[in-house]
């Protein structure tokens, strides 16, 4: 079980997809710019399941330029 910021993004990592969704749902409801960059750090996991809880983990965040950082990433 997850229980701080720092284990669930070291846990976005991890080999199993089973781990790093449940690190995508620690980080949405434990929003905070390390999260933020952790998650975008992880977006288009292989795993649909952890790729969709990454997704909604983002959108739970409180970043001021979310929006933008988002925008700019589609253009890469």
């Amino acid at each position: 079980m997850l229980e701080t910021e720092a284990q669930a993004t070291a846990a976005l990592r991890a080999a199993d997809g089973y781990q790093r969704r449940e690190a995508a749902q620690y980080l949405a409801q434990h929003p905070s710019p390390a999260a933020f960059e952790a998650l975008l750090a992880a977006l288009g996991d292989a795993d649909l399941t952890a790729n969709e809880a990454v997704l909604q983990a983002v959108a739970h965040q409180t970043v001021p330029d979310k929006v933008a950082r988002l925008a700019a990433l589609l253009h890469e």
